[in-house]
């Protein structure tokens, strides 16, 4: 039996319609009284569904390990249906927190938790403090330290990157908590074929092509990336650095990640290799969220920052051309805004409703007194600039 008609729940559909995909199941999900969340949802949605939760108008919420930790949600009964974590087993720890989001102080008297797997085992939780064991800290935390600060212990693991020139000492600095070894393999992949690489690195401000991007992700992808970072997505399979490069070309092109999920939702290769429409949606709704939310957000510019001092390294000591890629990777952290504009996310303001705000914001002003600004305008000058409800809502409570 479905549950009565929410109208929050009908707000946040509409956003979700103008800005994600109009078919994804969230909608119809959100209209049945039921929510998901996960990490690759925009935080502002994901915010506003725990609110949702909590008011009533979600009345089951499924979740991945999103909610383990520094949210408080008015759940009576959470049920445990998986034993993972990202691949991993949950531990003691991750169970007592899952455990604890059942009945909430103030709300429910008693929580009960259902699990369809044995109890993990209690163990002894150690964390090691790298800053107070230098023998063992990583190299790139030594070399951003004091040399008074540093035991004369430690001083013999930097006897290699004592003895680089000074040039190469600095760049390696300015790529702040980047991995020495992953930037000296970059420097000396370039170097193995200068030419080539100067093709395809020479790019300033936009790549020229999808093989400008890609070489630059392929570079770090094979010395930077993690495990982590090869996340399985379902129906696409593993990420690899060409799948990343064509999601973040799509979005340079396009700046808009309803733009970017329709694209992949109606593209030949998407379609044969997903027949059924609606699961490509939910499949492609999902794989670029998730990789906005954790490559565009950050990684990847943080990449295009390393790659770009790298290459002008290398490319200066031998005369040639060099490029620079600040302008894109600003551009990618910050949703093609104004850093000081997009600053306004962090208040929980979507995106979407900044850039219809522009020319009421001042970006020599602080996110505090923009906001204070901006609330100050009437409901029908909000409307009137295009916002909807849910959008005027969550300007309304970021003060």
């Amino acid at each position: 039996m479905l549950v009565p008609y929410v109208q929050r729940n009908k707000e946040i559909g509409e956003w979700i319609k103008d800005n994600i995909n109009s078919k994804w199941s969230l909608i119809d999900a959100l209209n049945c009284g039921i929510g998901f969340h996960h990490g690759a949802l925009p935080r502002h949605l994901g915010g506003s569904i725990v609110d949702c939760f909590n008011e009533g108008s979600i009345r089951w919420l499924f979740c991945t390990s999103t909610l383990i930790e520094g949210v408080n949600t008015s759940a009576k009964n959470v049920i445990l249906f998986d034993k993972d974590k990202g691949g991993q087993p949950i531990d003691f720890f991750d169970y007592k927190n899952i455990a604890g989001r059942s009945g909430r102080m103030r709300k429910h008297y008693i929580g009960n938790v259902i699990r369809f797997e044995n109890q993990p085992e209690q163990m002894e939780l150690f964390v090691d403090i790298p800053i107070f064991n230098q023998e063992q800290a990583p190299l790139e935390v030594l070399i951003s330290m004091d040399e008074k600060d540093i035991e004369e212990k430690a001083k013999i693991r930097l006897a290699k990157f004592d003895n680089m020139s000074p040039e190469i000492k600095e760049v390696i600095r300015s790529n702040n908590g980047i991995s020495i070894e992953g930037q000296l393999a970059i420097i000396n992949k370039i170097e193995s074929n200068l030419q080539y690489y100067n093709s395809q690195l020479n790019w300033t401000s936009t790549p020229k092509t999808f093989d400008n991007l890609s070489v630059a992700i392929e570079l770090c992808w094979d010395t930077l990336s993690g495990a982590g970072d090869k996340t399985y997505i379902e129906g696409i399979g593993r990420l690899s650095a060409r799948w990343l490069a064509s999601f973040a070309f799509s979005y340079i092109n396009m700046k808009s990640i309803n733009a970017v999920i329709s694209y992949y939702v109606n593209d030949n290769f998407w379609s044969s290799k997903i027949p059924n429409k609606q699961k490509r949606i939910d499949v492609a709704s999902y794989a670029i969220l998730h990789i906005s939310r954790h490559w565009f957000d950050y990684k990847l510019p943080k990449w295009l920052n390393v790659i770009s001092n790298l290459q002008e390294y290398v490319f200066k000591k031998s005369n040639m051309k060099y490029g620079n890629y600040s302008f894109i990777a600003s551009n990618l952290e910050n949703g093609f805004l104004h850093p000081n504009i997009a600053a306004l996310m962090e208040y929980g303001i979507p995106i979407s409703a900044i850039r219809k705000l522009t020319e009421y914001i001042n970006i020599n002003e602080s996110p505090e007194n923009n906001i204070l600004k901006l609330n100050k305008l009437a409901t029908t000058t909000l409307t009137n600039l295009g916002l909807i409800q849910y959008e005027i809502d969550k300007l309304r409570n970021s003060y």
